[in-house]
């Protein structure tokens, strides 16, 4: 009898892409346009009028792929981000105040993809609190700017653990929130990480994670409550 023919090698398998990576993707494939060349006023005209603000960075994400829709500050366990930066790790001495500056690329949940997104998480006094700027150097993030303050580096809104219903109500759009909430999701693995790369200690590093587990807590629970029926049944 002729011999027994060899088995044919098995095909490696390809690894799935993580959501990171279908974000990042699906930007790929739809760039954002170039903005228009500014406009030249001529000698004795009129000033033009000041430029439009750039568009936030966000780009609908594939529903199929990243799984049930969010609901707008929600967490809902399907958020994930592709990179992370560390700019800035500040601690005052006697310990009254401290955060972490940081970015991330490729924010990406079930309700959006956000190419780009920078924050503050700070510790001031055992109130903990996100602090997101609109100045020089910080992608434009929002749809809407929420109202906050202003100070000689320029605008900045906060979200803090104390009065946080109130700076929530500062941030009606549902794009806006479902970026926050995504935000949230991932953000005690981006404390943690951030505290890494500043080379702290895995102590600092898990007290970093648990302000950022408080900040999304906090965020949670200043959620109104549905209102509950007063009718009488039958």
């Amino acid at each position: 009898m002729p011999a027994p023919l060899p088995a044919a090698p098995a095909e490696p398998v390809a690894a799935e892409p993580s959501l990171a990576e279908v974000a990042l993707a699906a930007l790929a494939a739809n760039p954002s346009p170039a903005p228009p060349p500014m406009p030249v006023a001529e000698a004795g005209a009129p000033p033009l009028p000041p430029a439009p603000a750039p568009a936030p960075m966000m780009l609908s994400a594939p529903a199929a792929t990243l799984g049930p829709e969010a609901a707008p500050g929600g967490i809902t366990g399907s958020a994930d981000f592709r990179d992370l930066k560390l700019y800035q790790h500040t601690a005052n001495a006697d310990g009254s105040y401290r955060h972490l500056d940081m970015g991330l690329t490729g924010l990406v949940a079930a309700a959006g993809v956000w190419k780009e997104v920078r924050l503050k998480l700070f510790d001031r006094r055992g109130t903990v609190g996100l602090e997101f700027r609109r100045i020089r150097g910080w992608p434009a993030m929002f749809e809407t700017w929420p109202e906050g303050g202003t100070d000689q580096f320029g605008p900045f809104w906060r979200l803090e653990t104390q009065a946080t219903a109130a700076a929530m109500a500062k941030l009606p759009g549902l794009g806006d929130r479902a970026m926050l909430a995504a935000l949230l999701e991932v953000l005690p693995t981006l404390a943690r990480r951030a505290a890494r790369l500043a080379a702290l200690p895995a102590e600092e590093q898990e007290a970093w994670a648990e302000r950022g587990r408080a900040m999304a807590a906090a965020v949670e629970a200043s959620r109104p409550e549905p209102p509950r029926p007063t009718g009488r049944v039958g």
